[in-house]
């Protein structure tokens, strides 16, 4: 033992079993990620489905159904907080969001993307998010009447009268169509019916949200070169209509926006077709009716902008008079 320590065999020894002795550290803290329920139309999928919950032996599913089949395309137990993304592809989509109790301290943020053609989402029932944010982009989102869309965070409780409990979350719905030839797009519009309520307001210290319904139109459209006779006859239109509703946020956004742009060119001067007819109409409007109520702690924005700018020309080897006419715009609000 004397020799091992002398030559510094024990001591060597001895720190390789230190080396190799278990430490135990204080791990940093970790939050458990929310469940996710994600659905993406494939290429070529018309998507025509109602996001939904059924109960099942007592615990609360939240499903994506197939209306044509009744398969359930996705679901999830409402056992923690859920993030919700649908996005459709280049088809027409058709989306319905049902919904009819609230699922207490489980929040729940809903995005939907219509994603191109002429998509439609409609939400009836009653949607309680739990401070959640619900965001949807289709040409065409309409709030059925008497249903409840609400953001707060009341808990278990009344979001319509009860305190709040944490921040709320924010509404966008986004009316929203763009395109140019050979597709024509729809109108951009976003409906509010009769007795619906959005509700992102807040109290008890806590933050409200924002409420924003926007519908926006976009146009732009230019017959190119070869194109015998050639003529547009195209309108862009974006419409919010709010109709005997509800609304209390922190602010509220109402905002329809349209454009059209137009030319026809390339038309060869002297040929049987030296003439070009561009015919563009721009609508928006902002529709508040019906003994509604728009409440906010913060502002209350009502807009509307419309704008047609159309213009036809030759080709010509000689000189030849280029006569652009713009129509005036119709702008309501």
């Amino acid at each position: 033992m004397a020799q091992w320590r002398k030559r510094g065999v024990l001591g060597e020894v001895l720190q390789a079993q230190r080396s190799r002795a278990l430490r135990f550290e204080t791990l940093e803290p970790r939050l458990l990620l929310s469940a996710d329920l994600n659905y993406f139309a494939a290429a070529g999928e018309t998507l025509d489905a109602t996001l939904r919950v059924d109960e099942v032996d007592g615990a609360p599913i939240l499903r994506l159904v197939d209306n044509q089949t009744s398969t359930f395309l996705v679901q999830q137990e409402i056992d923690q907080d859920i993030a919700v993304s649908i996005r459709g592809n280049d088809q027409s989509d058709t989306l319905r969001i049902a919904f009819d109790q609230s699922f207490g301290p489980h929040r729940i943020d809903i995005s939907v993307t219509g994603d191109g053609a002429d998509d439609t989402v409609t939400i009836s029932g009653s949607l309680f998010l739990s401070g959640g944010n619900l965001t949807i982009d289709a040409e065409s989102i309409t709030v059925e009447s008497g249903a409840t869309i609400s953001t707060r965070d009341v808990g278990a409780g009344d979001p319509l009268l009860d305190a709040s409990t944490g921040d709320s979350g924010t509404m966008r719905l986004t009316g929203i169509a763009s395109g140019s030839l050979p597709a024509v797009p729809a109108p951009a519009a976003v409906h509010v019916g009769l007795g619906a309520k959005l509700l992102a307001n807040a109290d008890s210290g806590h933050a409200p949200g924002l409420i924003s319904l926007v519908a926006e139109s976009t146009q732009d459209i230019t017959l190119p070169l070869g194109i015998p006779a050639p003529a547009i006859v195209a309108d862009a239109s974006a419409q919010v209509q709010v109709s005997g509703a509800t609304l209390r946020a922190g602010s509220i956004v109402l905002d329809a926006r349209s454009s059209f742009s137009g030319r026809a060119e390339g038309i060869p001067f002297g040929s049987p077709a030296d003439a070009a007819a561009v015919i563009g109409g721009s609508s928006a409007w902002v529709s508040v009716g019906g003994s509604s109520e728009l409440a906010a702690s913060d502002t209350v924005t009502l807009s509307a902008s419309s704008m047609v700018e159309t213009r036809a020309e030759s080709l010509a080897v000689s000189p030849v008079v280029t006569r652009p006419w713009t129509p005036p715009s119709r702008h309501r609000r």
